[in-house]
């Protein structure tokens, strides 16, 4: 999560620590993520909480820390044309390289070369949102990050309305709206990979998103949960997402138990933002900056691991072998990909917007 580091009208902005205690949480998010796709493929057991849910926690945490990075510094059009153009770069370089593997997948499989310049284009633009991104994802997982650059492009008029008294009433309407698109979409009870286009919208997302700017306001003004009471809705929210698990994934989305765990995963980030990590601190920003590279990559090191010529160069692993694998060779190539790519990439072009946009 970036801290701000200018604002519009040339004073400086409130610049705000980085919480680490969200870096950890996104970080453990990833690591679920990856542990309930692994243990999925293997055919062994769907954890739909530890996937699904963690997820949508990124979304609240995104809306949270938007909050507190941009608050100050999107003032004007110039801004607010900046802000657009950073949240790309964040985003797209890594998204890039992965949906550019993808496609040579795809290629050498006998895909058109037509249908899928259209499709990398889309991808590519983080526009995809707009278009059924749960089919329209190039990446595993990518779906998400379409839905999320919608967020960004939203984010600014949340950002003002979360400066109203009443904003809490605007995310509670937001919310239930959310949780009653998510039950209309599967009430007819078909399962979530009948319905996975209608249901990965931005309608079943966005009242996390939405809490997440709340939490983020919270944060700017202080706003704090005693610490006793902290840590026992931490407890709570954790166990609940951990252990109340529906029959199938759209039983854990539908219902009292899917209003129950949307709410566990807000309550998750409200406490988590307000507690500190102690000696944790290293291992949270490790595990912070690991967290997108992770979540996108290892589903390429799933498939060459499980591969044939994986398989013969490693021999027949165990599927928990394969997990463990999966995991961990992931978490080292995430670790170098954010250090000699996404770094030098971000920097390299965040350095040619501030050219562009400098006054002359």
């Amino acid at each position: 999560m970036a801290s701000s580091s200018g604002s519009a009208t040339g004073a400086s902005p409130q610049v705000r620590p980085r919480v680490e205690s969200l870096d950890l949480l996104r970080g453990l998010c990833a690591v679920g993520v990856v542990v309930y796709h692994c243990l999925d493929w293997l055919g062994l057991v769907e954890l739909h909480n530890l996937g699904l849910y963690g997820v949508y926690v990124f979304f609240v945490l995104s809306g949270a820390s938007m909050v507190l990075a941009y608050d100050t510094r999107i003032g004007d059009a110039q801004a607010l044309g900046s802000y657009l153009a950073k949240r790309y770069i964040r985003l797209a370089p890594l998204y890039a390289l992965v949906c550019t593997v993808v496609t040579l997948q795809l290629a050498a499989d006998g895909a058109s070369i037509r249908a899928l310049a259209a499709r990398v284009a889309m991808n590519v633009s983080l526009l995809f949102g707009f278009v059924n991104p749960g089919e329209t994802a190039l990446a595993t997982g990518g779906w998400s990050l379409g839905i999320e650059f919608l967020f960004y492009l939203l984010f600014p008029a949340m950002c003002l309305l979360s400066r109203l008294r009443r904003f809490g009433l605007i995310v509670a309407v937001g919310f239930g709206l959310q949780i009653l698109c998510v039950n209309l979409t599967l009430a007819n009870h078909a399962g979530l990979g009948t319905n996975w286009v209608r249901y990965t919208q931005l309608g079943s997302f966005v009242g996390y998103f939405l809490a997440g700017v709340w939490i983020g306001r919270r944060q700017v003004n202080r706003a704090r949960i005693p610490r006793a009471a902290a840590i026992l809705l931490l407890a709570l929210s954790s166990a609940a997402l951990l252990l109340c698990h529906g029959a199938t994934a759209d039983l854990s989305l539908i219902g009292i138990r899917g209003v129950a765990l949307a709410i566990a995963s807000v309550v998750l980030v409200l406490v988590t933002a307000q507690l500190g990590v102690g000696s944790l601190r290293r291992f949270a920003g490790i595990l912070g900056n690991a967290s997108y590279p992770l979540y996108l990559l290892h589903p390429l090191v799933f498939a060459a691991i499980r591969s044939p010529l994986g398989q013969s160069t490693l021999g027949l692993i165990s599927p928990v072998t394969s997990t463990a694998a999966t995991l961990g060779t992931s978490l080292l190539l995430a670790l170098a990909v954010h250090r000699w790519f996404e770094k030098p990439v971000i920097a390299w072009a965040t350095a040619r917007l501030r050219a562009w946009t400098a006054p002359s």
